[in-house]
């Protein structure tokens, strides 16, 4: 069964400038059992709206740690390693069960970036 899903949308940032973190997929996975993944991408401006079923549909309610990868692998934006896995990235986020949430914006540390 399809769980309800909340429109949730937000803005990723470099922590350090407050600059855009531009094209990259945004992955929130669930941290509770049964628990539906959700994902978006970044535009230019760092903005993102999450998907579950279908691009943009929302997230279901619930806490979910965040990862990041490039849309491009090669030359596109860089994302340090500790953000690209669920079990490393430190960012979590709550998605409550009522009405849409704009998240606040999600800063990416880069010190130490080396690839």
């Amino acid at each position: 069964m399809r769980p309800s899903l909340v429109a949730v949308k937000g803005l990723v940032v470099n922590e350090n400038n407050d600059q855009p973190l531009s094209d990259v997929v945004v992955k929130f996975t669930a941290l509770s059992s049964p628990g539906f993944g959700a994902v978006g991408k970044t535009d230019s401006n760092g903005a993102f709206v999450l998907g579950t079923f279908v691009p943009d549909d929302g997230a279901a309610p619930g806490q979910y740690v965040v990862t990041f990868e490039p849309v491009k692998p090669k030359g596109g934006t860089k994302v340090p390693k500790m953000y690209t896995d669920a079990q490393s990235s430190p960012l979590k986020v709550e998605i409550p069960s009522w009405g849409s949430t704009e998240l606040p914006p999600i800063k990416v540390s880069f010190e130490g970036l080396t690839n």
